[in-house]
This record gives C-alpha cells, sequence and structure tokens, in this order.
C-alpha cells in the first residue's frame, strides 16, 4: 500500500503537469475525473487493517442500529443499513466506497471553486489529508470536505447555503459543529484582522500556559457530549507537543502567508476566511493541547484549509519556478511523515468481506 500512495503522488504530479501544458479544457476536465476515479478507488478498496481506523469501522459496521447509532452519527448508521441491505457480505467494502466517494469529490469540487491553483492544492491535499481521511478518519472526511466546501458561501455571501453545508458536515461527524462561526469572520484582512492572525499563537501558548479550559464556552449540547467523551478519554491520553517539528513548519508557513497577505489576497478571494481558519487551526492545537484528540480533531477540521493555502505561496515568492518546487517539496516531505512518522498507513492488512 505505501508503494501505491508514492505512485499515485507521481501520477497526480504527472497530471498536474500534463494538464498545465494543454489548452483543451475538456481534456482538462478528463483528467480530473480520472484522478478523481483513482483515489476514490485506492481508498475505498484499499485492505480492511491498512489503516489505524479501519477495524474499528468494521466493528461499528456489526453492531446493531442502537449501538451503532451511540457510536457513530446518523449518515454512518444509514451508509451502513443501505450497503448492507444491497451488499450484504461485501456491505462494508461499499461504506468505504461510499464514503471515499464523497470526501473526494466534495474536496475537489471545492478546491475547483476556491483557487485556480488546482493541481498545486490537489497535490497537497494528496500528500496529507488524503491519507489522513480517505484511507484513516472517513467520517471526518467527509465534514471537512463539506466545511471546505461552505468557505464558497462565506465568499458569496450565502448564509443559507453556508448553514445546510455545515449541518450536514455535522452529520457526518458532530465537531463540525464548532464551524458555524466562520460565517462571522469577515472577508477583509485589515489592521486589525492581521493582528489577531499574528497573535493567534502567542496568546495560544499563554492560555495553555495559565491552564484556562476553553472547552465548556461551546455552547452547542451534541458538541458538549462529544467534548464529554474526549474529556473522559483524557487520562489515557498524553498531552501534545506543541513544539514538534510538523507544527513548527505548520506556524511558520502562518507568519509566511500572512507576510505575504497583500500579494495573495490579490490573486485569491477567499484568502482572508482561509488564513483565519489556519489560525484558528494553530490556536485550537496548542490551547487545547492538554486533551489531544479534541485539539487535534479541531485542529485538523480547520487545517484543512492548508491544502489551498500552502499553493498561494507561488503569489507571494518572486520565481515561480522555485515556489512550485518549493509547494512539491513541502507535499513530499508531508507525505514521508505521514507514512513513516505518524504512520497513518501501514503495508500490510487484511481483506474484509
Amino acid at each position: 500500500m505505501i508503494t501505491t500512495v508514492f505512485a499515485l503522488f507521481g501520477f497526480t504530479c504527472l497530471l498536474g503537469v500534463i494538464s498545465s501544458v494543454t489548452q483543451n479544457e475538456g481534456f482538462r476536465k478528463l483528467l480530473i475525473v480520472l484522478l478523481a476515479v483513482i483515489l476514490v478507488f485506492v481508498a475505498g478498496f484499499r485492505a480492511i487493517g491498512i489503516d489505524q481506523d479501519s477495524v474499528g469501522y468494521l466493528n461499528y459496521y456489526n453492531l446493531d442500529d442502537g449501538r451503532m447509532s451511540l457510536a457513530a452519527e446518523p449518515t454512518f448508521v444509514f451508509i451502513a443499513n443501505v450497503t448492507r441491505s444491497l451488499f450484504q457480505v461485501e456491505g462494508i467494502r461499499w461504506l468505504f466506497v461510499v464514503y471515499a466517494f464523497l470526501g473526494v469529490a466534495i474536496k475537489l469540487i471545492a478546491i475547483r471553486r476556491l483557487t485556480s491553483l488546482f493541481w498545486l492544492s490537489v497535490i497537497t491535499y494528496l500528500s496529507g489529508y488524503y491519507l489522513l481521511h480517505e484511507l484513516t478518519q472517513i467520517r471526518a472526511g467527509v465534514a471537512a470536505a463539506l466545511v471546505l466546501l461552505s468557505i464558497d458561501f462565506i465568499c458569496r455571501r450565502k448564509p443559507l447555503h453556508f448553514a445546510a453545508a455545515v449541518v450536514a458536515a455535522s452529520l457526518f461527524h458532530y465537531s463540525a459543529l464548532v464551524a458555524f462561526p466562520l460565517y462571522f469572520l469577515g472577508l477583509d484582512l485589515s489592521r486589525r484582522s492581521r493582528i489577531a492572525i499574528a497573535l493567534a499563537i502567542p496568546v495560544a501558548v499563554a492560555v495553555r500556559t495559565v491552564g484556562v479550559d476553553i472547552l465548556y464556552v461551546i455552547p452547542i449540547q451534541l458538541v458538549e457530549s462529544k467534548i464529554d467523551t474526549y474529556t473522559q478519554l483524557r487520562s489515557f491520553q498524553a498531552a501534545l507537543n506543541i513544539y514538534n517539528s510538523v507544527y513548527l513548519i505548520k506556524y511558520a508557513l502562518l507568519y509566511l502567508l500572512l507576510y505575504f497577505n497583500r500579494s495573495i489576497a490579490e490573486q485569491s478571494r477567499a484568502f482572508p476566511i482561509l488564513i483565519k481558519m489556519y489560525a484558528l487551526s494553530m490556536f485550537a492545537y496548542i490551547a487545547l493541547s492538554y486533551n489531544s484528540a479534541f485539539a487535534m480533531r479541531i485542529s485538523e477540521l480547520f487545517g484543512i484549509v492548508e491544502i489551498l493555502l500552502i499553493p498561494m505561496l507561488i503569489y507571494g515568492l518572486r520565481s515561480q519556478l522555485i515556489a512550485v518546487l518549493t509547494v512539491v517539496g513541502l507535499a513530499t516531505g508531508n507525505l514521508v511523515l505521514g507514512v513513516y512518522q505518524t504512520e497513518l498507513i501501514h503495508q500490510d492488512g487484511w481483506r474484509g468481506g
């Protein structure tokens, strides 16, 4: 499977090069469809046990509806029942296919709507969030995809569409309810906004150092229920190291993007929302680090925007070639970390029926 992932990454880079040199828009769309089919196939038909979560999902799938509804959201129960009815023994396999299709398709649609740097964003997505979501956290993957899509509705000031997207996301993972306040972040990057973004990390460090518990200020019952679950598990968790190498790079990226904010904002209407979400991702990771599961969940939910933000460095760097090589280099490094350090996927698994 590890070989498959690296081959898929290389193939995606090749498709990006082919797309960049062709003038035929229909052919470009065909390349995107081809990639989507391959991404769904790899994620949907992976061996059960190849990742950290699929065996757990198999266990959920084998529960009765009552116990399943306590372990997972309504959409999981619904999809499980449909696939079980249609495919019997192979139902679990098709459940993974459905989640892979939703996660990949919605993310690709969101990327197309929110940036002109499609292939660089897809390469960045494939190097990290594809492994994390479509090959591991499938429920959170669809939820994050819908939150990413909702950014387009923020930019176009469509509150009902935004609310519908976030509600749909919460039906795949309840934690997505915390995305509701995003609509009020504002579409500007005023001096006050830039200062707030710059202070997100030091303020979060101060909150964590003082020991302020900010979890229970969220007045949403379903989110509070999830928080209670994460809190009960806290005794089994180690506090996050907020100075680990991966997040140190993310902190640096936040400030680099902030430094290039004028150049990037001129090219992307979504940039003000994206960088504010990225700052919130860093804030959540640090300020909630004493509850590692919840901190990672919220940080990753908002951090999905990095698949759009990292390629936007191209707007700030003078040399386009250096910018492209930098983005591809960051993606390659992230892929290596995901495979060998974080161990999001394993070499061996077993085929589930």
